[in-house]
C-alpha cells in the first residue's frame, strides 16, 4: 500500500548545500516510518530529512549514535527519484558529517523492498534478531562500513580537488 503526501500534511525536503533537514512535525514522520518499516523506532531517533516527488517519497532518521556507529532507518515508496538524492546525502552525513565508521540497519524479514534498498545502498547482512519485530517476525541486521558506501569514492575524489 502506498502512502501519499498530500497538501494538508507538512512538506519535507533534502537541502543539498546545508546537509539534511526537515520542515514540519516529527509526529507525522514517526508513525509513517514505523508503519512502512514494520519496526519500532527508538525514542530518541533524530529525523534528518525526507524527499518527495508526487507520490514517491523517501524519509531518513538515525538513532543510537556512538561516535563510531549509528543506526540508520530509511523508508521509501520505492520510487527512484527521491531515494537517489537522499541516499547520497544521508551517507555523506553519516560517514563524513558525524564521521561514523559504520552504520547499522534493522529490517523486518517480510519487508522485501527495504531489504533490496539496504543491499543497493551498500549494506551487508550481518545476522538476525529472532522474533524482534512488533509482529513477531525476525529482523535482519545489516551493516555498512564507510568504504562500502557506494558514493564514498566520488566524495573522496571531490575532496582531493
Amino acid at each position: 500500500m502506498r502512502t501519499n503526501l498530500t497538501d494538508n500534511q507538512p512538506q519535507y525536503k533534502v537541502v543539498s548545500d546545508e546537509g539534511i533537514h526537515y520542515t514540519g512535525d516529527e509526529s507525522f514522520l514517526r508513525p509513517l516510518m514505523q508503519a512502512r518499516l514494520r519496526v519500532d523506532l527508538p525514542e530518541k531517533a533524530k529525523f534528518l530529512g525526507a524527499s518527495h516527488t508526487g507520490e514517491e517519497w523517501a524519509m531518513f532518521c538515525i538513532a543510537n549514535y556512538t561516535g563510531n556507529d549509528c543506526e540508520l532507518f530509511f523508508a521509501t515508496t520505492g520510487g527512484k527519484t527521491p531515494i537517489r538524492a537522499a541516499t547520497k546525502k544521508i551517507g555523506e552525513y553519516v560517514f563524513y558529517g558525524i564521521e561514523c565508521r559504520r552504520a547499522t540497519s534493522r529490517v523486518d524479514v517480510t519487508n522485501t523492498l527495504a531489504i533490496r534498498h539496504n543491499k543497493l545502498f551498500g549494506f551487508v547482512e550481518e545476522g538476525r534478531l529472532r522474533q524482534a519485530s512488533p509482529e513477531g517476525h525476525d529482523l535482519i541486521v545489516f551493516g555498512m562500513l564507510k568504504e562500502d558506501y557506494r558514493y564514498a569514492k566520488v566524495l573522496e575524489e571531490s575532496k582531493k580537488d
